[in-house]
């Protein structure tokens, strides 16, 4: 009876096990089951209720993208850095530890730069930089002579940052350096009659060297604002002390914050601004000191962004005299429509311009010495369109309106020679107005072949100066053209021309002052016209072991007579060859 009771209770235990394990199978079975998704493809396209976008989202590019090339001119109002070269770096995000470069050019130049950080550690990051350019070899004048020149930048500098959560201290330490020598003898057209040996056509070695030095440091605690659901905050501090070989010397102070945040699709942005500079020796009398406070209203909400609000900004000039309040408008607008195929947007905003001596020097380093000029305003408005179409090619179309008010226009002057400014430039105060009307295009095909093309036009107005001189140094349009092909990241080759419009340089005879009003110079202001020019560039890069690069460069191939400065021609036909490596 035993052995029955076993054989049945054997006997079902084995038909439980044999359920189980089919119903385990089938388990598994259905575990495994695969449905392949339907990927669509461009002859399947016409299958879809809604076609789908194949825009090439592949750009092939280098940890860091590296170029030189010699500035020819600058079409904007707002004072920019000026040095022997621009240079496109991104030291500061790569994630290499460091990235050397070095080039030799003819006529002879010079070049190096070196970057070394610890980027491997995400919390804190330490690093340093060098940075040198050096142009020496002969310029032509404007009375088609070689004469010596030489332009030289150096730098060097610490940076470092520490990260906790969502916050950063970061800040940075450096020196730089600019040192140029004027070259060629000139006489403007209208003083031909004049007796040469009044004018300054040589000055004398210790006339013809500017010197400038510049020693900065600057702090930042808070956000970096990416991320607004949460209250963001942020605060800086920047110092800097200048001086050039003439005796003048200042010291600059920047202290700003900022806090931002988002309450789902409403936010708010205030951000609070104290900026001045103090004049140190022959610059004593000198100063101005600056303070802004910007409040915004955000609206994020799907396909739209809008920001507005009303920025108020006071202003002190010490040598002036001179007090002002100003009430900029902010406008941030920009709908984004047709899954990105066509975004209209809006845009205006307004501040304070620096007219300090560090400032001037920084746009034209043949600055008069001790020369400074009043804070002033402006306020640009801009409208436009933006977006891709045709898969890899994007676009933006726009109509921008700025008003500067007592904008400063670099007048060369002309004294006998030995006198305190002789051969050198100083500026005339003018309210003026500028339209622009720009197209630019950038296509890329499969992240080999690159075109960019973009045109400006510029139309320009002053309250007193001559309108038909741009501005002093903006030409009349300018049409660009830039052709770059990669293979497979084995070699870069490029090619690039722009074509600048007739420009107008302010001239003046007999000034008794480097900061003048127009209202007081029109009738002794005078015009030198500089002709249409283009500006052609190559470059070429090529690996040559895993990570270093032989690149070769050329710039102005066509020997044209471009001028960043009126009577200094800038370098002619010029070539480079270096190399580069990232470790």
């Amino acid at each position: 009876m035993k052995q029955g009771i076993i054989y049945i209770a054997a006997l079902v235990g084995a038909l439980i096990l044999g359920v189980g394990s089919v119903s385990a199978q089938e388990d598994i079975n259905k575990s495994i089951e695969v449905t392949k998704a339907y990927v669509p493809t461009i002859n399947g396209a016409t299958k879809l209720i809604i076609r789908p976008r194949m825009d090439d989202t592949v750009r092939l590019r280098p940890d860091i993208d590296y170029q030189i090339k010699p500035v020819a001119c600058y079409t904007t109002f707002a004072s920019k850095q000026i040095n022997p070269a621009q240079i496109k770096a991104s030291p500061y995000t790569t994630n290499n530890r460091g990235f050397v470069s070095f080039s030799l050019g003819y006529p002879f130049q010079t070049s190096f730069d070196l970057y070394l950080n610890n980027r491997e550690n995400s919390k804190r990051i330490l690093g340093g930089y060098i940075n040198h350019r050096g142009s020496f070899g002969k310029r032509r004048s404007d009375l088609d002579t070689l004469q010596n020149a030489l332009s030289m930048y150096n730098g060097a500098g610490f940076y470092g940052a520490q990260r906790w959560n969502n916050l950063t201290l970061k800040g940075e330490v450096g020196y730089n350096n600019r040192v140029l020598h004027r070259y060629g003898a000139f006489i403007p057209a209208t003083l031909s009659g004049t007796a040469i040996d009044t004018l300054a056509l040589l000055p004398d070695s210790k006339q013809s060297l500017v010197d400038y030095g510049k020693a900065f440091g600057n702090i930042y605690f808070g956000d970096d604002f990416s991320e607004l659901s949460r209250l963001n905050f942020g605060v800086g501090l920047n110092t800097a002390y200048s001086y050039d070989l003439r005796g003048s010397e200042m010291v600059a102070l920047d202290v700003n914050g900022r806090i931002a945040q988002m309450f789902g699709y409403h936010g708010f942005d205030v951000g609070v601004d104290y900026r001045s500079y103090y004049g140190i020796a022959h610059l004593a009398q000198h100063g101005s000191q600056a303070f802004a406070v910007r409040p915004r209203y955000m609206f994020r909400k799907n396909n739209i962004r809008l920001g507005v609000g009303l920025d108020y900004a006071y202003s002190h000039d010490k040598a002036f005299n001179a007090t002002s309040h100003n009430v900029f408008p902010h406008l941030d607008f920009a709908i984004n429509l047709l899954d990105g195929y066509l975004i209209p947007y809006a845009s205006a905003s307004g501040d304070l311009t620096d007219g300090s001596f560090e400032a001037l020097s920084r746009e034209n380093p043949f600055i008069a010495p001790h020369t400074v000029a009043p804070t002033g305003s402006q306020i640009q408005a801009e409208v436009g369109l933006a977006g891709s179409a045709l898969q890899s090619l994007s676009y933006k179309l726009y109509f921008n309106f700025t008003h500067l008010s007592d904008m400063y226009h670099f007048v060369a002057l002309y004294k006998p020679q030995g006198s305190e400014f002789a051969d050198s430039f100083g500026v005339i105060t003018d309210d003026a107005q500028r339209y622009t009307v720009g197209a630019e295009i950038e296509y890329l095909y499969a992240g080999k072949l690159g075109a960019k093309l973009n045109a400006h036009y510029y139309g320009y107005d002053a309250k007193y100066l001559p309108t038909k001189s741009g501005g002093g140094s903006m030409p009349s349009y300018d049409v660009g053209v830039a052709l770059e092909y990669r293979h497979k990241e084995k070699f870069i080759i490029g090619a690039s021309a722009k074509v600048l419009g007739a420009r107008t340089f302010y001239e003046m005879v007999g000034a008794t002052s480097t900061t003048m009003a127009a209202q007081d110079v029109t009738s002794s202001i005078l015009l030198n016209q500089v002709p249409a020019c283009v500006d052609l560039g190559v470059n070429f890069d090529l690996r040559l072991h895993k990570e270093w690069w032989l690149y070769i460069q050329g710039g102005n191939l066509a020997g044209s007579k471009l001028y960043t400065y009126n009577h200094y021609r800038s370098l002619g036909a010029n070539v480079r060859l270096g190399l580069k490596t990232t470790f």
